[in-house]
């Protein structure tokens, strides 16, 4: 599956750097993977068994260096339900969760 880029708003600026930062993944090897632009900082989704990839050295080094030639200071990586074809919300939830 290829990358598919997403603006995390209007701007055809975002699209292409969105664009570009997804090409970097797929060179890296990540065959299926969304990259949100929000000002200067990128979140990353990529698919649940591929999260693990991008803890390696490397692979994060390249990745750090990369979005910082693109102009971004900041990358996150979306986690759990927020992942890969969830919807775009951030990840966002209201509250603190249930005392368990």
């Amino acid at each position: 599956m290829a990358c598919s880029a997403s603006d995390g708003g209007i701007g055809a600026g975002k699209v292409t750097r969105s664009g570009d930062c997804e090409a970097l993944l797929g060179e890296l090897g990540f065959a299926g993977c969304r990259v949100v632009i929000e000002g200067s900082a990128a979140r990353i989704e990529v698919s649940p068994d591929e999260i693990t990839r991008l803890s390696d050295p490397e692979i994060s080094d390249a990745i750090h260096e990369g979005f910082r030639r693109l102009g971004l200071l900041y990358v996150s990586i979306t986690l759990g339900e927020g992942g890969l074809g969830a919807p775009d919300d951030g990840g966002l939830v209201a509250g603190l969760p249930p005392d368990e």
